[in-house]
């Protein structure tokens, strides 16, 4: 998410939205440019209490995206958005993720029992664990240049994440590894789950995939 120039907090992955730059611009200039399926540019208002209707099993991920503007600025929107989770009643389901370290800092300093998880990749577990943050969410790539970093981060406690996971090959490795979580694309999953006997995919990653869906499906 990221905050506008009026401090409205909005689901956007990318800075600029409909040629705007979000942080530069006022929500009621940016909601005036549809998404593609015609909808106003949602705010993380409404996609929390999205989330927590008729919920009882699901967790909220929310990405803080790092600020353009600097760390004075990303800590005002820290702030934002841990009131915004109270006053939704979401603090319960709810993780944090950020690229940037201090933002997860201050997120911590004002809901110190909520998970956090550090994306960028450059530090350490045992940095993570100091700092109190709860896990690592890193990048494929990452754990590969430092495989080591997994054992060390299970021994710690610390709880693991990889992104993003497109290749078959790529999940059973992470399998094989026992992450606890593997983020992959809604691309990947469709073309998966359109294929009916998962011929050119192994045999482990149908498997695993099959599993859960059944556990989403309720079976």
């Amino acid at each position: 998410m990221r905050m506008t120039a009026d401090s409205v907090l909005v689901i956007c992955h990318d800075p600029v939205h409909g040629g705007l730059t979000i942080e530069s611009n006022t929500y009621e200039s940016l909601k005036k440019l549809p998404l593609k399926n015609g909808e106003e540019l949602p705010t993380l208002k409404q996609y929390l209490l999205a989330g927590n209707k008729n919920n009882a099993t699901t967790r909220l991920v929310l990405e803080i995206k790092p600020s353009p503007a600097g760390k004075e600025r990303g800590q005002l929107i820290a702030e934002k958005v841990v009131e915004m989770v109270r006053l939704c009643g979401v603090e319960r389901i709810t993780e944090y993720i950020s690229f940037d370290f201090a933002m997860l800092k201050k997120v911590q300093s004002l809901h110190p029992s909520a998970l956090t998880h550090y994306l960028n990749g450059e530090k350490a577990p045992d940095e993570i664990k100091r700092e109190g943050i709860s896990g690592i969410d890193y990048n494929f790539s990452v754990y590969q240049k430092n495989p080591e970093w997994i054992k060390q981060a299970k021994a710690l406690g610390l709880i693991l994440n990889v992104w993003t996971v497109n290749d078959p090959d790529q999940l059973d490795w992470c399998i094989n590894q026992s992450f606890d979580f593997i983020s992959f694309s809604f691309q990947f999953i469709y073309v998966l789950s359109g294929d009916s006997n998962m011929s050119h995919f192994s045999e482990r990653f149908a498997y695993f995939f099959s599993v859960e869906m059944r556990k989403n499906a309720g079976n």
